[in-house]
């Protein structure tokens, strides 16, 4: 079993064992995570979930199952998975504006220059940690060559579809949730583009 420190857990008392822990500095809750079966199923799970399942099951137990929660810490910089939302939100807010049609790369890029500016004030305010200020540089940085990548698209007959698009797939008594960062169609010939957005600096294949 694991140990979890006590403010940290909150699980039923069934899966909880109290032991007194010395090496980590008195009592702590051990989890023993109860054996799958019909009434520990969840009714779906989302593609990330299913991936962090896979990834390490016991992980997706605390997480998903038991709702345990990280040490709240003052924040000072992105993490990889906001860093990620941040873009995203940036992103999707292009594909739902009046200028996600536009083929002039100046114009898609001051709007992506000025979203994610904006985003940052929501989330942090005007005064930005140190880190955060690198952080919203290198986001600048990526967005100056997303426009002239956007402005390609556009110029090649690409159309903004769906900036955002659910679906649900049966997956072994379960529903397998997920959602297509963004959809666009070829005005051209009728092609159908599926975008996924990045931010690591190596994605993996789709495969």
């Amino acid at each position: 079993p694991r140990p979890i420190h006590r403010p940290a857990a909150r699980a039923a008392a069934s899966v909880i064992r109290t032991r007194s822990s010395p090496r980590l500095g008195g009592d702590c809750w051990f989890i023993a995570p109860p054996l799958p079966g019909p009434d520990t199923v969840p009714p779906s799970i989302s593609v990330t979930g299913f991936r962090s399942y896979l990834d390490c099951p016991f992980g997706f137990y605390l997480d998903r199952v038991l709702r345990v929660d990280e040490p709240y810490e003052d924040k000072v910089e992105l993490d990889a998975m906001e860093f990620g939302t941040l873009c995203h939100d940036v992103f999707k807010a292009f594909a739902e504006s009046p200028v996600k049609d536009s083929p002039e790369g100046k114009e898609i890029e001051d709007y992506l220059l000025a979203r994610t500016r904006q985003e940052f004030r929501d989330r942090f305010g005007k005064n930005l940690t140190l880190p955060l200020m690198i952080q919203q540089d290198v986001i600048l940085q990526r967005m100056s060559y997303a426009a002239r990548v956007q402005a390609g698209l556009r110029r090649d007959g690409w159309r903004i579809l769906d900036p955002e698009k659910a679906f649900e797939i049966p997956l072994a008594g379960m529903t397998l949730r997920g959602r297509i960062d963004r959809v666009d169609r070829n005005e051209k010939d009728g092609r159908i583009l599926v975008i996924d957005y990045k931010t690591s600096a190596r994605a993996a294949p789709p495969e």
